[in-house]
């Protein structure tokens, strides 16, 4: 009988040799330009790294740490593959070739509207989107603006200038029937 835990021991001594040997390849350019080359056009350092000939996820950020021209490579890929995204943002909902595929009904292909490909559409643009709003906030982040300051309607400063010669006249009659008022009284 198989059983799962019996091979536990064999397949992480399996997963862990291929580690060790992933872990021993040391950088060059021409893995560090191929890293790049492939985020540039779109992938991620995560799904590249899984492939046998290159570093570990964990060897590649030690590469970034370590290799300033890599660092410095690498972020300009990334520009690139955000540059990618801000184009897919519009073209994955246009494309609309992926969204009917053909069923048989009563011995016919029939055409049909496909949600879930609709539905993986919109996951793809949304992924698209956040990364976009992580990178670059000024262009694609929420906009949003808190005033902090209180204005007050009684504060010359903020009239404009009708309401102001309006509240200058205003004072100016107020202190015409002040002055009379004193004047009756002291009379």
């Amino acid at each position: 009988m198989y059983s799962l835990h019996s091979r536990t021991p064999v397949l992480f001594s399996q997963i862990s040799a291929q580690i060790a040997i992933k872990n021993a390849i040391p950088y060059s350019e021409k893995l560090a330009y191929e890293i790049c080359e492939r985020v540039s056009g779109g992938e991620f350092l995560v799904n590249i790294t899984r492939e046998e000939h290159m570093p570990t996820i964990r060897g590649a950020t030690q590469w970034l740490r370590d290799h300033h021209d890599f660092q410095s490579l690498y972020r300009q890929s990334i520009e690139s593959r955000l540059d990618i995204f801000e184009d897919e943002v519009v073209t994955i909902p246009d494309d609309a070739s992926k969204d009917y595929k053909l069923v048989v009904k009563r011995g016919k292909e029939v055409k049909v509207f496909d949600p879930e490909a609709i539905a993986r559409s919109k996951l793809r643009v949304d992924v698209r989107f956040r990364h976009l709003k992580a990178y670059r906030p000024a262009k694609w982040g929420e906009v949003s603006t808190l005033n902090v300051k209180q204005t007050d309607p009684n504060d010359i400063e903020n009239m404009s200038l009708p309401d102001l010669e309006a509240r200058i006249a205003d004072l100016e009659v107020k202190d015409r029937i002040v002055k009379q008022d004193r004047k009756s009284v002291a009379a």
